[in-house]
């Protein structure tokens, strides 16, 4: 809060302020990329004597931490395709969040494992110790069928910034589309698991990021305040979306 003050026509006044990012807040760039879909900002507004107040969202870069940025290389070296990005309403299973909603980075899976994986999300929900990583990978069954598999895994940013996820996640790419499913990483400490809805809702700049610049984001916006999402601007997204879906 600057207060009141009186500005002069034609004047200007520069009011100093500065806002923790969440731990939570999604990843808008990526190799200082914008990352399509996805639009994170800071609100402002001035109450004007006499006039209807002014407000604005001032869009905010949140790159990766170290920690995530090694995944996202390892997935860029396996192969993976960059598809898009969104933010979900709602609380991971087996997971400790605080925000009420999770990103979702969507990569199609390489082509060495075309007709056995098709997409794989990736969300991440970190802290200041460390982070969860949570994978779902859709598998084909057969001609028409398909399932989710799941995997969580909790590690702290050291161990995270030491592991070879190129290797693990090889790995665990290999297992899935041998039917085997069962591969854990060597840190830290994951559970796999398989059904539907797998994220829990149930309570270098390589090729693969080739589409992640698209000018202008066009995905969800939402204001920083106070070292939390603002709960306020939260309720506007969801209810804009809800009418959406009305309409």
């Amino acid at each position: 809060m600057a207060g009141a003050f009186r500005l002069e026509a034609e004047a200007d006044r520069t009011v100093p302020f500065e806002l923790p990012v969440p731990w939570e807040a999604p990843i808008t760039e990526v190799y200082g990329r914008p990352l399509h879909g996805m639009a994170v900002g800071v609100r402002t507004e001035v109450a004007l004597a006499k006039a209807v107040d002014k407000g604005d969202l001032d869009p905010i870069a949140v790159p990766p931490l170290p920690s995530q940025e090694r995944v996202l290389d390892a997935f860029d070296r396996l192969g993976f395709v960059f598809k898009s990005a969104d933010v979900e309403h709602g609380h991971i299973h087996g997971v400790a969040q605080r925000l009420p909603f999770y990103q979702e980075i969507e990569f199609f899976a390489p082509p060495a494992y075309g007709g056995r994986i098709g997409e794989v999300e990736l969300t991440f929900v970190a802290g200041p110790d460390g982070m969860a990583v949570v994978l779902e990978a859709d598998t084909r069954t057969g001609m028409f069928g398909s399932s989710d598999q799941v995997f969580r895994l909790q590690i702290g940013h050291r161990e995270a910034m030491a592991l070879d996820w190129t290797t693990e996640l090889g790995r665990w790419l290999d297992d899935l589309a041998g039917g085997t499913a069962g591969h854990h990483f060597g840190h830290g400490t994951g559970s796999h698991e398989s059904g539907h809805d797998a994220h829990g809702r149930h309570g270098g700049g390589g090729p693969g990021w080739a589409g992640v610049a698209a000018g202008a984001a066009a995905g969800v916006a939402v204001g920083v305040a106070g070292g939390m999402i603002a709960d306020e601007v939260i309720e506007e997204v969801f209810e804009d979306e809800d009418e959406g879906d009305e309409d």
